[in-house]
This record gives structure tokens, sequence and C-alpha cells, in this order.
């Protein structure tokens, strides 16, 4: 293994959302390692757990893979099972990233002093992930609807001093131009009163997932790894690992019927490929097995 440090990848923590029978939401952060090695290993652990549950197979022995495979493992029989990780890149995903990024530190800086209010709590403003997204925030429709959206947090603001600890407080607004409903979900982790500045972030679900159309994502990620012409691994199986942290791939999504054509009609040294959507704070993922090298012997 080279010296050389490989650049480390952007803030992209999973976040799912809990909903009580009370109505209250709990949100589920779990902090990703940046460095590459350190994300393929979650991955990998992920993986491996995912298995065990869904599928009752123990793989073991998790490490450091030999090239070109990024990890290996042992399969219940003692085989050496190489995997070479990808993960699939949603561009609509990172546009909306970048929007919730760019109000939720301009809306820290519009509370102003009304941010200390929070002191001791938890708060996450949450909205969907589907367009229409929010104007450039230099426009003044961007301006119009920062003002709105800092009005109605500067109201809760004003409440969570009667929160008790432990408790959530959940507050929702719709906005227009675009029309969104934007919650804000406040925990109380620390009495009232202690000068404690805990998180302050905006999350919330993913684009719609549509099983109508070719989003291309699985694909593109698939036909990279086949571009590169790996060697096939001198021993053991050779696995095709392709993982998102907030892309769900369901069975019958058009994306796996595309992707297995391109994996049987060309040359590529993989004997499986899984799909894992990975789940935060557990060692889980949700399973989709893509292709495997047996689904085309006679």
């Amino acid at each position: 293994m080279s010296g050389h440090r490989k650049p480390k990848k952007p803030v992209r923590n999973p976040t799912h959302f809990l909903f009580s029978e009370t109505g209250t939401v709990h949100p589920v952060v779990e902090e990703f390692p940046r460095e590459q090695e350190a994300l393929e290993f979650t991955v990998g652990r992920k993986f491996l757990g995912a298995l065990q549950h869904f599928e009752g197979a123990q793989f073991h022995d998790l490490c450091r893979g030999s090239e070109p495979a990024d990890l290996a493992c042992k399969s219940p029989d003692g085989d050496t099972i190489g995997l070479q990780v990808v993960e699939v890149l949603n561009p609509q995903l990172q546009k909306l990233r970048h929007m919730r990024s760019v109000y939720r530190d301009a809306l820290k800086q519009a509370l102003g002093e009304a941010l200390l209010l929070f002191n001791g709590c938890r708060v996450t403003v949450a909205d969907i992930g589907d367009p229409p997204y929010l104007p450039p925030l230099s426009s003044p429709s961007g301006q119009a609807w920062l003002q709105v959206i800092t009005e109605h947090v500067r109201q809760v603001a004003k409440e969570v001093q009667t929160l008790d600890v432990g408790k959530i407080r959940l507050r929702d607004t719709r906005t227009q131009n675009p029309e969104r409903k934007v919650s804000l979900v406040v925990e109380r982790i620390l009495p009232a009163g202690q000068p404690v500045r805990l998180e302050f972030t905006w999350a919330g679900s993913g684009t719609y997932i549509s099983t109508d159309f070719s989003r291309g994502l699985l694909i593109k990620a698939v036909e990279s790894k086949i571009a590169k012409r790996y060697a096939k691994p001198a021993v053991g199986k050779f696995v095709l690992l392709v993982y998102s942290i907030d892309t769900l791939l369901r069975d019958n999504d058009p994306d796996i019927s595309k992707a297995r054509r391109i994996l049987e009609t060309s040359q590529h040294p993989f004997d499986d490929v899984w799909f894992i959507y990975l789940y935060p704070d557990q060692e889980l993922g949700a399973l989709v097995h893509i292709w495997s090298v047996h689904d085309t012997d006679d």
C-alpha cells in the first residue's frame, strides 16, 4: 500500500427519522468516516451484517483486500471473497444537499442571538426531497423565503424554555413560492439555561423513488467498474458491492434489468454484484442481489 494520502470524501452522514406512536420525531444520524479506506470498512461491515440478518449467511474476517479488491472476507465455507466497492452518486441529491446546507447557514446567521434560546437542544430543520427546490439564496425570492422560515423558527425558539429534558417538540409550517412544508424538530438534551450549543442541522428525505423510469445511477456505477478492466483475483470470488447512503433501490427498478444485461454481455471479473442502501446506526442495510455469474450458467 502506497503512502500517498487520498483526499477526504465530502461529509455524507446518513439520516433517518423515526416517527413514534405519540407523534414525536427522532432523527437518527450516523457520522461516517471521510477517509476512503475507513469508509469502505464501514460499508463492508454493514454489508456483512445485512447478509447475516437478511440472507442467513455468516461471512467473517473482514480486512483490507489485495488489488484489485478493496476489501476481503471469508465465506461461511472459508473461501476468500474479494470486494470491490463503489458508490452510487445522485446529482439531484447533491443539489438538494447543497440547497439545505446554504439555507441552514443563512438561517443560523439570520437568527442571531435568538439562536442562543436553543442552547441545550438538538435542532433539526426537515423538509421533503422533492422539487421544486428553493430559489438561489441571493435572489429576492430566496431572501423572502428565508425571512418567512426565520420568523417561524424565532417563534419556536420562544417556546423551548418550557421543554423538559428528553422531550421533543415538533412544529410545522408551510411556505409559498415555492410551496413547501418545513418541520422544526427540537429535542431537549440538557436543562434550560445551560450555555451549551448543540447541533443545528437541516435534513430530510431524499427525492421521490419512482420505479417507472430508469435513473441510470446503478448502470453508471456498474459501467464505471467494468471500464476499469480489473484482472480477476487468482483465488476466491470477486464481488462488486454498489452502495448508497441516500438512494434506495427497489427490486423492480428498471435499472436492475439494464445492469444485468450489461453484466451478461460484457467482459468483467465479477462473480456477483450486490447493492446495499446503508442504514444509520446499525450494521445493516437494504440488500438487492443484482447479478450472479451463475445466472448465465447453462
